[in-house]
């Protein structure tokens, strides 16, 4: 009973650690200056999900739902006015991301990050949602508290996390996936035209292939295994490669250990990567 009350206490006293928060919701939408060739979002969050969904219109709409937490009020007024979501536009591109003291950054945007938070009294989150037109390339990127998701884009997709799963749905562009604890899910509407890569350390990654799959595969896992419902596959020959450097007067080749395999016609190379987790790379039901 003595040990069940302390239990109680102690959830109590870290409830109280947080006892008082505030939300406010940001809206921002922004166009691309340059009408024609290729548009890019890059969207940079640290706490919180990243959600982007393709729409019929020209602009990007963002919802940003920010929440602070601390043990008093004037620490969560603090954090509202520190944790700012900025958005910056360029000809063809649009980049956003969050922006206080603690985060120091190499440039004004970009992905050179780093994170002081020792002197932070608050618990921060923002939560993303974003609609976009469907042809853009996306870099979108988030650490902990979401995951990323993706609906419907058919440009270039380069998609990470952290501690948090991706999915991405109805997709058709070249892929970059990559996230340390969380799972993939993947589900082409058309398959890549380009060199794609699939990786995770903790999860297993599920890829949907659309019909008349033309590619090369590779996989690699610690501890897990392949699975797939392809037919037309065949074993490639192991790839051997030339040192350039050379020991000494003569020539060193090197044996890559990953197998390729090749699927139909052959055709932009997809790998699969991952430490603790399966690999299943199925047809899409219809």
């Amino acid at each position: 009973m003595k040990k069940h009350l302390l239990l109680i206490m102690l959830w109590s006293l870290a409830t109280l650690a947080w006892a008082q928060s505030q939300t406010e919701t940001i809206n921002k939408t922004a166009g691309f200056k340059n009408a024609g060739g290729a548009k890019v979002l890059s969207v940079e969050n640290i706490h919180g999900f990243v959600h982007v969904e393709a729409y019929n219109g020209n602009t990007v709409e963002l919802v940003a739902e920010k929440e602070i937490k601390a043990n008093n009020q004037q620490e969560v007024a603090k954090g509202m006015q520190e944790v700012q979501v900025k958005l910056i536009e360029t000809a063809d591109s649009i980049y956003v991301y969050l922006d206080a003291p603690f985060i120091f950054r190499k440039k004004s945007r970009g992905r050179n990050m780093n994170i002081n938070l020792d002197d932070i009294k608050y618990k921060y989150q923002v939560d993303m949602t974003l609609r976009v037109p469907a042809k853009i390339n996306l870099a979108l990127s988030t650490v902990t508290e979401g995951d990323v998701t993706v609906t419907g884009v058919t440009g270039d997709l380069k998609i990470r996390n952290v501690n948090g799963p991706l999915k991405l749905t109805n997709v058709a562009g070249k892929t970059d996936a990559s996230t340390v604890n969380g799972r993939i899910d993947i589900f082409y509407a058309g398959n890549p035209p380009a060199d794609s890569e699939f990786k995770t350390v903790n999860g297993n990654i599920n890829v949907h292939y659309a019909p008349n799959l033309n590619a090369t595969v590779s996989f690699k896992s610690l501890n897990g295994q392949f699975y797939t419902d392809l037919n037309d596959v065949e074993m490639m020959p192991v790839q051997v490669i030339k040192n350039s450097e050379g020991r000494g007067s003569g020539t060193v080749y090197k044996i890559d250990k990953k197998q390729n395999y090749q699927v139909g016609k052959g055709g932009p190379a997809l790998r699969f990567e991952t430490l603790n987790g399966n690999i299943y790379l199925k047809k899409k039901e219809s």
